[in-house]
């Protein structure tokens, strides 16, 4: 079996309020990517486009220059930059130093779109984020080819969403993390039935919990089962005072200030004891290295008969603590023995099926 990591990072600032959001970004981004390059490894961006266009519009020139000045220089450093989408951006309103917009505006499945409203919209905002990074990187070639849903909503109408993204060109999503189940003011995603594969086609047909014949390639963020006593550990960490920033500070509540991010009282908690009696432990940071070490051998093991893999790991710049650095070098240092590391441009040029199959497998819905 040979098995591929990649470190991926979900590149955008907090939602609402950024103190300063060239600090929230640029200095974590630097310290994880020379962190990653210590251990052989090179990550990829998932770049939040629409946050870089809602605040070139706000008059925020001077940070969306250094975050394109970063994006340069990341990939000819061996890194990659490929697409994220958080739609809310196209409704938010910059007052008062801090953002606001309405917390049903967050899926690319807003409310009252139909599947087919849902594709062309989905199309159409991928295509404005592929020329919104070939302009920033200054390659007008470059091959912009993953995708993650912004809080990993690409349900509901994920079969339409597909459809949309291959259209555009895209050939992998790494939207699902399989066990995940999370209804909040802004997302509602079940992952739980996800195929017990490492990796699998996805297709409009099908959507993303079916394996397809022909599609995408979904490339998830791994995540395992590992019991009570992984659930007990991470409530433990959770608890613990939040070590030194590397960035700047923010939040993420709505303009209602309702803490949408989370949902409901009754479903944190539901969502908490759920998680802790299953050990729920996906493969995303700032969780301590010793648990996704755990979560990456029981991943590994899981799919120890599958001839070629590839597995994700997340991270967030933003909030991005002194503490969860130290965790990232671990993680990586730990899975070197065990894995290859690999960008996503690097997977779809190895896994991709030819356009034509992309093409036709956005025809069947």
């Amino acid at each position: 079996m040979t098995a591929r990591l990649l470190v991926s990072l979900d590149y955008e600032v907090w939602f609402t309020h950024n103190d300063d959001p060239a600090s929230v970004l640029l200095p974590p981004t630097e310290a994880i990517l020379d962190a990653c390059e210590a251990h052989g490894a090179r990550a990829t961006l998932f770049v939040d486009v629409l946050g870089m266009v809602a605040a070139r519009n706000a008059g925020q020139d001077r940070f969306v220059d250094a975050v394109e000045d970063q994006l340069r220089r990341a990939v000819a450093r061996g890194h990659d930059a490929q697409l994220h989408l958080h739609p809310h951006w196209l409704q938010a309103r910059f007052e008062a130093n801090a953002w606001r917009f309405p917390a049903e505006s967050y899926r690319l499945a807003a409310p009252g779109l139909d599947a087919a409203a849902v594709a062309v919209r989905t199309e159409a905002l991928a295509r404005q984020g592929i020329a919104w990074l070939r302009a920033a990187l200054r390659d007008e070639r470059y091959p912009v080819v993953a995708f993650r849903a912004g809080g990993y909503a690409i349900q509901p109408h994920d079969g339409a969403i597909l459809r949309g993204l291959a259209r555009a060109g895209i050939a992998i999503d790494s939207s699902v993390v399989p066990g995940m189940r999370k209804a909040t003011g802004r997302q509602a995603v079940d992952f739980s039935a996800a195929p017990r594969l490492a990796n699998w086609r996805v297709a409009p047909a099908t959507g993303v919990l079916a394996p397809a014949e022909a599609g995408l390639l979904e490339i998830p963020v791994a995540a395992a089962n590992l019991g009570p006593p992984a659930g007990l550990a991470q409530a433990r960490f959770f608890r613990q005072p939040k070590g030194a920033l590397l960035g700047g500070e923010g939040h993420s509540r709505d303009a209602a200030d309702e803490g949408a991010q989370q949902g409901s009282l009754a479903g944190r908690l539901a969502r908490r004891m759920d998680y802790g009696l299953r050990g729920w432990t996906p493969l995303i940071l700032p969780l301590p290295a010793p648990l996704l070490l755990a979560a990456a051998e029981a991943w590994l093991r899981q799919h120890a008969g599958a001839a070629d893999m590839r597995f994700s790991a997340l991270l967030h710049p933003k909030g991005f603590t002194r503490t969860a650095l130290m965790a990232l070098g671990d993680f990586l240092a730990g899975m070197t023995p065990r894995v290859g590391f690999e960008t996503f441009l690097h997977a779809a040029r190895a896994t991709a099926p030819e356009p034509t199959l992309l093409q036709s497998a956005a025809a069947s819905c």
